[in-house]
């Protein structure tokens, strides 16, 4: 049924299938190792692709002159021709498991998952499937044609895992790119309302499509930003009617009117009462 290699002692667990008859994705070798203080591999080159992914404790990584430092739920991606070294933490040595792969179609499996030469380094915190498909291929060390084809399964579960786990990132990211947008928007308003901005002010000064920013901010606030700017308005000019040295023009140009018979009807509108009832009832 073919030769195979597995290796288990009390620190380290690894499966080498010898036959590699899957083109598009195959199994090279797969293994968990409790790594002892400083331990090291390299500096090393591949001749197929290698993927870590730490379990617990914390190392380095180094790749093309850079160094990360990587602990628990980090991965990181070795690629064919690369010269790489990694080494355990002198203190806190980690346990990370690992599969090595390759296959024509390899390249771009990884490449959906964001993992290419430009960037090698991953974050896996959504749940513990990357282990669970690791130990279950350690466990298919048996080698028979069902457990090939499971190995063959789960190699590409694992893959399939870190793609949507790079969807699952660029939700994020793309969750914290839009409070980014809405936080400089706020503070845009609050500097400027008195200058009789539009919400084509703000867009533009954010960067983007009135009307795609209108959705944004009112996804994310609530209320559309021309209700956002018009309630700051009132809310401003109420402070300043407790003011009595200023007038109601004074009050109206402040919060960005010229004219006071357009405020006057814009705060009667939003609270009721006229601004000089408002400022009586105050006193």
């Amino acid at each position: 049924m073919g030769k195979y290699k597995f290796v288990e002692t009390e620190s380290v667990a690894y499966l080498e299938p010898k036959q590699s008859q899957a083109l598009d994705l195959f199994l090279c070798h797969s293994g968990i190792e409790n790594c002892n203080p400083s331990y090291s591999f390299g500096p090393e080159t591949r001749d197929h692709f290698i993927i870590h992914y730490i379990l617990d404790g914390k190392g380095e990584f180094t790749v093309n002159n850079k160094t990360y430092k990587l602990g628990k739920k980090d991965g990181f991606l070795i690629k064919p021709g690369e010269e790489t070294y990694y080494k355990a933490d002198d203190k806190d040595p980690w346990i990370y498991m690992w599969i090595g792969f390759n296959g024509i179609k390899a390249e771009t499996y990884l490449k959906y998952a964001n993992l290419d030469e430009n960037n090698h380094i991953f974050k896996y915190e959504k749940d513990s499937s990357l282990k669970k498909y690791i130990l279950e291929i350690l466990s298919l060390n048996i080698m028979n044609n069902s457990n090939r084809l499971k190995i063959y399964g789960l190699l590409y579960l694992f893959i399939g895992n870190l793609i949507e786990n790079n969807k699952y990132m660029d939700k994020e990211n793309s969750n914290t790119q839009v409070d980014e947008y809405i936080n400089i928007s706020i503070d845009f308003i609050n500097n400027n309302y008195s200058n009789n901005i539009k919400v084509t002010d703000i867009a533009n000064y954010v960067g983007l499509n009135r009307s795609y920013f209108s959705n944004l901010f009112t996804k994310k606030i609530g209320i559309s930003p021309q209700e956002y700017l018009l309630s700051l308005k009132m809310e401003k000019a109420c402070n300043l009617l407790t003011n009595l040295q200023l007038s109601i023009g004074d009050v109206a140009r402040q919060v960005g009117y010229e004219d006071q018979l357009t405020f006057s009807k814009i705060f009667k509108k939003s609270k009721g009462v006229s601004p000089k009832l408002y400022r009586e009832l105050l006193l």
